[in-house]
C-alpha cells in the first residue's frame, strides 16, 4: 500500500509549523515530572548551585570563499582555528509542589567561543 500526498509549499510549512508546536507542547507537559508521586509539571527549582566548571580547546574546520576581481565565487580556503569550550555543570535542588518530595538533578551548559 503506498499513500501519497501533496501539498504546496504553504501547506508543508504550516503542518511543518503544527508539528513542531505540537512536539513542544508534549515535551512541555511531560516535564517536571515528580520522581515519588508521578505527576506531571510538579517540579519546582528550590536553588541552583554552580558545582564544576571547566575548559578545553577544540580544534574547528573552516571554509572562506575565494572571489575572483568580478565577485563570483572561484573557490574556497580551509583553514583550523581554536575554539574555547566552556563546560558549566550545575546541581538542581528541587522538591514537588504535591507531596513535597525532594531530589537533585544536574544539567551542563555548554559555551563554544571562537580565537580569532
Amino acid at each position: 500500500l503506498l499513500i501519497t500526498l501533496s501539498f504546496d509549499t504553504t501547506e508543508a510549512m504550516l503542518l511543518g509549523a503544527v508539528l513542531c508546536v505540537l512536539f513542544i507542547f508534549i515535551w512541555w507537559w511531560f516535564s517536571g515530572r515528580c520522581p515519588s508521586c508521578k505527576k506531571y509539571r510538579a517540579r519546582k527549582v528550590k536553588k541552583t548551585t554552580l558545582i564544576d566548571t571547566s575548559q578545553k580547546y577544540e580544534k574547528k574546520e573552516i571554509e572562506d570563499p575565494i572571489y575572483n576581481n568580478n565577485n563570483e565565487k572561484i573557490g574556497h580556503t580551509k583553514r583550523t582555528v581554536q575554539v574555547l569550550v566552556t563546560n558549566k555543570e550545575y546541581r538542581n535542588d528541587c522538591f514537588c509542589i504535591y507531596c513535597n518530595h525532594t531530589w537533585s538533578d544536574t544539567h551542563t551548559e555548554t559555551d563554544r567561543r571562537d580565537l580569532n
